[in-house]
């Protein structure tokens, strides 16, 4: 309708009735009127133009008087064209929406959660994270602290967020330590929780004389004093687990003629404490089990000890050297016999001591290397005149020091018309000595010796005395 009533508005009511056919005011021409004619004169063409437009008008007005013009018209119009201008504005916006929705993304509060939900969220977001991070003595390790955005904000896709995370508390911050033996382990346990001192490691054990549940100590690495321990010191702080029951219900085996591993073996997996002592055997395979102390059958708990012989194979047995003659023990089958004298109290021959027990069983794995002692008796003096002073230190060591008796000498020069360096004078000799004792012997300066002149008076023997023997 509005359609059909807009044609005949303004220009457009003009020109239907310039479009509107002539016939019924003007008859069809005729053959003669269609031919050719002459160009009518100025005045002819006024005329006509005069009639057109009367007609014109003549014919608007028929028309008006068969069309009822609607009166609002124009104001529908304007209706119309504000309606097509409103549905594009909000398509445009719609549009611009829509780009906005799909180049955005809403952004979640990450503060409290885990850094990789973060990390997460930003990879199937197109978004950059940029990572700070700071220690936290509240915040949890690689938990988000805060966001640059504020949560439920807008952020272009490809664009960055920048996110602090926690690296927990600080390794290098000194902790004051509390007086652990006044904590319990359940109030140990929250003091570790609460100062993040995870390097320091809770240690429950047996014991049998402290409460369970009670300290027993603490041991810092590196001996670090308490007062400078930091989170990053590694530490252990033992408490008690009380008095540890062991139920003996453990069978012990039977090992007699098993080979020690299997009684390694089964020791290791039930806790027993096995001591093992080599015994010679001249019936028992080497390695193979002799005896045990606990009897096969018998039950026993965790950390119990035995005792299990394992044979060392064929073995010697020590004999008393005391019924042996000192020229005989030498010759001991089985046996390195080291035969030494010292001088005694004890007659010549009597047996002092015996490096290994008589009745003691060397195996092949055992030092079969024994010494035995004899008595060389009293130390007897000889007669050393003629000796040379040089030979004196040997011999008094060869005949009493090396045989355990401090016997010791000293010197002195006299003239002597034997040859220089030789003993003339010996304060005793040919005779027993205590088995401590100092001997005095005099030394030949050679004045007189193959016809030198003699020394003066005051060279005499009295100022010439020295003394090279040494006595402790």
């Amino acid at each position: 309708m509005n359609d059909f009533l807009s044609k005949f508005s303004g220009k457009n009511y003009d020109k239907i009735l310039d479009d509107q056919p002539l016939a019924e005011s003007q008859p069809a021409p005729t053959e003669e009127e269609e031919a050719p004619r002459k160009e009518p004169s100025q005045p002819t063409a006024r005329r006509r133009r005069s009639e057109s437009s009367a007609s014109r008008s003549v014919r608007r007005e028929e028309l008006a008087e068969e069309m009822e013009i609607d009166p609002h018209y124009k104001k529908n119009q304007r209706k119309k064209w504000a309606m097509i201008a409103g549905s594009a504005l909000l398509t445009l916006v719609l549009a611009v929406w829509l780009i906005y929705q799909f180049t955005h993304v809403s952004l979640p509060n990450f503060v409290g959660q885990p850094l990789t939900d973060a990390r997460k969220w930003a990879t199937e977001n197109q978004v950059t994270i940029d990572l700070k991070q700071e220690y936290s003595d509240t915040v949890e390790v690689n938990t988000v602290i805060s966001q640059d955005k504020k949560a439920g904000s807008k952020l272009a896709k490809g664009g960055t967020l920048t996110v602090t995370s926690s690296l927990g508390a600080d390794p290098e911050e000194i902790i004051s330590l509390p007086d652990f033996s006044s904590m319990t382990f359940s109030q140990a346990k929250k003091w570790i929780e609460e100062y993040k001192a995870e390097n320091l490691k809770l240690v429950q054990e047996y014991s049998d004389t402290i409460e369970k549940g009670q300290f027993i100590k603490l041991d810092i690495a590196n001996n670090i004093p308490a007062e400078e321990y930091k989170r990053s010191n590694k530490a252990s702080l033992y408490y008690s687990r009380g008095k540890e029951i062991l139920e003996a219900n453990i069978e012990v085996p039977n090992f007699k003629d098993k080979p020690k591993a299997d009684v390694e073996s089964w020791a290791r997996t039930n806790s027993i404490a096995v001591t093992y002592q080599d015994k010679a055997s001249s019936t028992v395979a080497t390695g193979l089990v002799l005896d045990q102390s606990i009897e096969a059958g018998q039950k026993i708990a965790k950390k119990s000890t035995m005792t299990v012989a394992i044979s060392a194979g064929k073995g010697v047995t020590v004999p008393n050297f005391n019924h042996i003659n000192a020229s005989q023990a030498g010759s001991v089958s089985g046996l390195t016999v080291i035969v030494r004298f010292v001088y005694s109290e004890l007659p010549y021959g009597h047996l002092i001591s015996q490096s290994q027990e008589a009745g003691t069983e060397l195996t092949e794995k055992d030092d079969r290397n024994v010494e035995v002692v004899y008595s060389a008796g009293i130390p007897y003096l000889r007669d050393l005149r003629g000796k040379n002073e040089g030979d004196l230190q040997q011999y008094f060591y060869d005949q009493f020091r090396s045989k355990g008796a401090d016997i010791y000498y000293t010197t002195y020069y006299v003239n002597s018309d034997q040859a220089k360096g030789t003993v003339v004078q010996q304060s005793v000799y040919e005779t027993e000595l205590p088995l401590s004792y100092t001997v005095e012997l005099g030394i030949s300066n050679g004045a007189w010796y193959s016809g030198q002149t003699p020394l003066s008076s005051s060279d005499d023997s009295s100022n010439s005395q020295t003394e090279t023997g040494s006595n402790p």
